[in-house]
């Protein structure tokens, strides 16, 4: 089967990096031909290097907007976008387009619908809020030929689903390997924190709706009851949103808490650096999955997270990890002092947790569950 997959995005993200290691699956355990299209950038590039046949189109220009001329400007690089996907399907025979993005999709659809091949939508996110949001979902749907989501909870968005189209798939984690020379011991030290201090840790992008001020509340909750604790933040903000990273660290300051919290921004160690973590804070006020979360469960990290969207799906309060009610700082700072006061309770439920993880969220069930989903439309 030939199969084209299209990301809108050249950003290597969560959703970037899950995607390539389907496309891998694809195509080594189950013989498809594989392509990529997508914005130029490291995704391009990873794709490249694993040897994929790659083509480049910068979807720049194509954004929801009021602005009548944006709109038409939009409606055109849109319409070229269309017809250069329309060719690609043609000319190598793709079957299959599975699209990685809302955007992706859009376009995607209509070249697919124009070549006589099927759309597949693959999608990890509750799609953006705004006037757009109802009518983009509802235009989604009725191109999409199947709909893929990484959790019950993103499933949700599409209703009672009429079509029966669509099928959740947890996304493959791959066991997080850290480099020998990079142990958490060493790793505190180059950064100057005690071996012995309560470390809290955040690790992603760095966005309002990941409830990072309900974590700072929370941190100085923690340290009124342990002033020698730490809080890591690892992660920085998508292109268009640079100055939160500056915003935060202004309330840190405000608080009072800026000498004892570090900012690390995007890292190729992240997780050396996250596998020092006493705790992994998850203060999303709504998660519609949590690669972060997974990861962090099977370095053996204790997790403290909103009990809201897809976390719910991987954790079991009190068993695998800790929940707190979304917005609750107060919850988040006694769920972290209770972990980081209760070994035997932590050690505990770290093992289960591990144990759990690694099962739920495995490459062949990932990729398995998606061919399932390529078998439905061959009426397999």
């Amino acid at each position: 089967m030939n199969i084209l997959f299209i990301n809108h995005m050249g950003f290597l993200g969560g959703g970037e990096k899950s995607m390539l290691t389907l496309m891998q699956g694809l195509r080594d355990k189950a013989s498809h031909q594989v392509y990529l299209l997508a914005q130029p950038g490291e995704l391009i590039n990873q794709a490249r290097e694993q040897g994929f046949p790659v083509f480049e189109y910068s979807f720049s220009g194509i954004r929801r907007t009021l602005n009548p001329v944006d709109w038409i400007r939009g409606l055109i690089k849109l319409g070229t976008g269309i017809s250069n996907i329309r060719e690609i399907i043609s000319g190598k025979g793709i079957e299959i387009v599975h699209a990685n993005s809302l955007k992706a999709a859009i376009m995607g659809g209509r070249a697919a619908r124009q070549a006589g091949a099927r759309l597949v939508f693959h999608t990890r996110d509750f799609l953006p809020a705004g006037i757009w949001r109802g009518a983009l979902i509802g235009w989604a749907y009725r191109l999409s030929d199947r709909i893929i989501v990484n959790s019950k909870s993103v499933a949700q968005v599409y209703g009672k689903d009429p079509g029966g189209k669509v099928s959740v798939v947890y996304n493959y984690v791959e066991p997080p390997k850290i480099q020998a020379d990079k142990a958490p011991g060493n790793v505190r030290a180059e950064n100057e924190c005690p071996a012995n201090a309560p470390l809290i840790g955040y690790s992603g992008r760095l966005h309002p709706a990941k409830g990072l001020e309900t974590l700072f509340m929370g941190f100085s909750h923690i340290l009124n009851v342990l002033p020698g604790a730490r809080l890591w933040i690892v992660g920085g903000a998508m292109p268009g949103e640079e100055q939160y990273p500056e915003r935060l660290k202004t309330t840190a300051r405000e608080m009072g808490i800026a000498g004892s919290v570090k900012f690390f921004g995007w890292r190729d160690d992240a997780l050396e650096i996250m596998s020092c973590f006493d705790v992994l804070a998850v203060p999303s006020q709504k998660e519609p999955f949590g690669r972060v979360t997974v990861e962090a469960m099977m370095l053996g990290i204790p997790v403290v997270a909103t009990a809201s969207g897809g976390t719910l799906e991987i954790i079991e309060n009190n068993k695998t990890g800790l929940l707190f009610d979304p917005g609750d700082s107060r919850q988040l700072a006694d769920k972290c002092v209770e972990i980081t006061t209760d070994p035997e309770k932590t050690n505990k439920m770290t093992r289960l947790a591990k144990s759990e993880v690694g099962l739920k969220f495995s490459a062949e069930n990932y990729i398995g569950g998606v061919q399932r989903v390529y078998d439905s439309l061959a009426g397999k």
